[in-house]
């Protein structure tokens, strides 16, 4: 088996269509013949010579005309070729059979070329359209997946730009809280410097694992939390409820992260920024909703020319690891409380 794996598709595909075609043919020459053993040893000579023609075929259309697909020429070079294949094949038997005193009872000469040249020009004519039509579903199944490729290397360049590109403003500000709660309060600071810590740490391992536990995600949303709570002090609080089945479930990393900054970057601080999260497991399908004390009409007069980077760059990851599986909405529910709304079908796509 394994040796049988090791050889080409191409030539796998040879070998067993020429076998089928030469139980077929050998069970025409027992006819013709009226003996086995004679029609057997026949087949052996003339099925290899078959197969050498048809690949010299092969590497002839893969040389001039195969990338053109089936059309007016290819199909005109394919007639062309399949004839003079069939005539050279034909008369290489005929001369071997002459030399082996090998002839059909009741048949004459020209019946003896006329009818196998027939019978072989339509054989070599429908192993070309096969093969055409065969490599053409490959070139585009390989141009298809070269194109899917070269755009998730470019998503992924992109991913990875914006998850190395922190916000200045955010470690600006931390490590300023950082530098004051070291004087008043250091065991506030250290708690602070371990969930930066814990947050960095997340960002970059994120780069190359795509594909984390709920939990996982949700570890790094904490860390980051507990630095602007740190921030902002008794104007943020939030709460983050996972059930428990939904806490093993598969997510993209990062992919929860432009919701939580745009949360808090647009949420109402003028008293307390509330922020509630709320995953659960539904069948196959993960539930997400982001909560906090807002207007939309703030983000939407923020970014009246564009949408902003983190909803653009979610929207882009969601249809490359949930293609046509997820809905993402973001409305006002309440006059003071924007929700963003993500429902994820079945495991994320980690091709790239």
């Amino acid at each position: 088996m394994n040796t049988w794996m090791r050889i080409s598709v191409y030539w796998r595909a040879q070998i067993i269509g020429w076998a089928l075609l030469s139980i077929v043919a050998l069970i025409e020459r027992q006819l013709l013949y009226h003996s086995l053993l004679r029609a057997i040893v026949i087949t052996l000579f003339v099925t290899p010579i078959m197969m050498i023609f048809s690949h010299i075929l092969r590497n002839f259309y893969d040389r001039i005309a195969l990338y053109r697909g089936i059309d007016i020429v290819s199909s005109c070079i394919i007639l062309l070729s399949s004839l003079v294949s069939g005539l050279l094949s034909t008369l290489t038997v005929v001369m071997i059979f002459q030399f082996n005193k090998w002839s059909i009872p009741g048949w004459t000469l020209s019946e003896r070329i006329a009818i196998p040249f027939v019978q072989n020009w339509l054989i070599f004519a429908g192993w070309s359209l096969i093969y055409f039509w065969i490599s053409a579903e490959i070139r585009r199944k390989n141009e298809s997946e070269r194109a899917a490729k070269a755009e998730a290397e470019k998503l992924k360049i992109e991913l990875q730009k914006l998850r190395l590109q922190l916000n200045p403003h955010f470690l600006f500000n931390a490590l300023n809280g950082v530098m004051e709660q070291i004087a008043e309060n250091s065991a506030s600071a250290i708690d602070m410097l371990r969930n930066l810590t814990v947050y960095l740490r997340y960002s970059l391992k994120s780069i190359e694992e795509t594909i984390v536990k709920v939990e996982t995600e949700i570890d790094s949303i904490k860390s980051y939390l507990a630095i602007q709570e740190a921030r902002f002090g008794p104007r943020l609080n939030y709460q983050i409820d996972v059930s428990p089945d939904a806490a093993t479930h598969s997510i993209v990393s990062f992919l929860l992260q432009p919701l939580i900054e745009n949360a808090i970057k647009h949420g109402n601080r003028d008293f307390v920024l509330s922020i509630v999260i709320e995953i659960i497991k539904s069948g196959p399908s993960l539930k997400i909703l982001i909560k906090n004390t807002g207007h939309l009409d703030v983000l939407h007069h923020n970014n009246k020319q564009r949408t902003p980077i983190g909803l653009t760059n979610l929207q882009q990851r969601l249809c490359l690891h949930y293609p046509n599986r997820h809905t993402f909405s973001l409305y006002q529910s309440e006059s003071d409380i924007v929700v963003a709304s993500l429902t994820l079908d079945g495991e994320p796509c980690s091709e790239f």
